[in-house]
């Protein structure tokens, strides 16, 4: 099983790719998780973490995606671009230059075409319960595991200090407050 998830930058995609790690490990599918650019077509139950659109790779794909409002994308970019003037990484250049969201957003619709799921990053924030057990359906995966667990898991990620975190994929700053 290949999953993606594909969605806007600073809209929860994280999160989102978190919710679909932990669901699968909580299923048994133990899934290898990529960053898009460093996936090399492995099989076996596979995660990838995407913003930048790879038309071919939807093929065979269950796509997730997550989208916010444009204005809210746009002060968490800034935000966000606050924190590396502050802490520098240039792993993370040009991730928040709110010039690039356009391109942004026109790979979040290719991606959005082929999705099982678009999570709402309102609906996150009213009702996480709703959005995982979204996502347990759209992998097929109901009955197998429970939202309540998976919620518990998620809430107990911690944000590492400094650099990025391998399995969860965030990395220090990562979440901007507004």
């Amino acid at each position: 099983m290949r999953i993606i998830s594909a969605g806007l930058i600073r809209s929860g995609s994280t999160w989102q790719f978190n919710c679909l790690r932990v669901i699968m490990k909580q299923a048994d599918l133990d899934p290898s998780s990529f960053w898009v650019n460093d996936y090399d077509n492995e099989q076996g139950n596979v995660l990838i973490k995407a913003h930048e659109y790879f038309g071919g790779l939807s093929d065979g794909s269950k796509v997730f995606t997550c989208e916010r409002p444009e204005a809210e994308v746009l002060g968490s970019m800034r935000r966000r671009a606050a924190y590396l003037k502050e802490n520098p990484d240039p792993r993370f250049n040009g991730t928040a230059n709110v010039d690039r969201y356009p391109k942004y957003y026109r790979w979040f619709r290719l991606w959005r075409a082929h999705s099982v799921y678009n999570m709402q990053y309102s609906e996150l924030l009213d009702n996480p319960l709703k959005v995982i057990d979204d996502h347990i359906k759209a992998l097929g995966l109901t009955g197998r595991v429970h939202s309540d667990l998976i919620l518990q898991e998620l809430n107990n990620i911690k944000l590492p200090v400094d650099g990025w975190d391998a399995s969860t994929f965030y990395h220090a700053g990562h979440i901007t407050n507004p």
